[in-house]
């Protein structure tokens, strides 16, 4: 990187051109304090829930906060609560309802702890992150367009390549060529 390039410019472009997996794979790249901040705005201003994942994972598992969150935790049950919230509801956008049923079901496993913790709060708490979530997604739903993201994980959006970037889906495709090639010649070695 130069002096005086903006670190999160990379981010930014793969989420502008539909690349979410290099966009996570890239993740890491930016400093916290600098991606942090960014996803988050980003995520509650109704951008794209490419981003809120491996922000949920920051605050969580880090607990990285840009100075404003009072406890990472809390915040990390909160963007996932928004972030159900915006699969469920712009999930209703996509022609293929598997995409936003996968990225639910995912969300449901990969932030199991997260949930567990939740439970252990009291009613209180939890009903006060659920509603700062439902009055969030509430603000942002006027000026939300539509999300790619949500609908790209669709098992017809993958067969049609429907809103992901073509160089993507090649690589999708190598890669699965490529395991069941190796597959095959473990077959064939028996």
């Amino acid at each position: 990187m130069q002096k005086g390039d903006d670190p999160l410019s990379k981010l930014k472009t793969m989420l502008a051109t539909g690349r979410y997996e290099t966009l996570l794979d890239r993740w890491a790249e930016v400093a916290p304090a600098l991606r942090v901040p960014w996803a988050r705005k980003l995520l509650m201003d109704g951008g794209s829930t490419a981003v809120a994942a491996p922000l949920a994972r920051d605050l969580w598992l880090a607990g990285f906060g840009d100075g404003v969150i009072a406890d990472p935790k809390l915040e990390a049950l909160r963007v996932l609560f928004y972030t159900y919230l915006r699969y469920r509801i712009d999930g209703e956008r996509c022609s293929d309802q598997s995409g936003p049923g996968d990225l639910l079901r995912d969300l449901r496993v990969e932030f199991r702890p997260v949930f567990k913790f939740a439970q252990t709060l009291p009613q209180g708490v939890v009903r006060n992150v659920a509603l700062d979530a439902i009055a969030q997604e509430q603000l942002s739903a006027p000026h939300r367009a539509a999300d790619p993201f949500v609908c790209s994980r669709g098992r017809l959006g993958l067969r049609a390549g429907q809103y992901l970037d073509p160089t993507l889906v090649e690589g999708l495709l190598a890669r699965a060529r490529e395991a069941a090639g190796q597959d095959l010649l473990a077959f064939i070695r028996r």
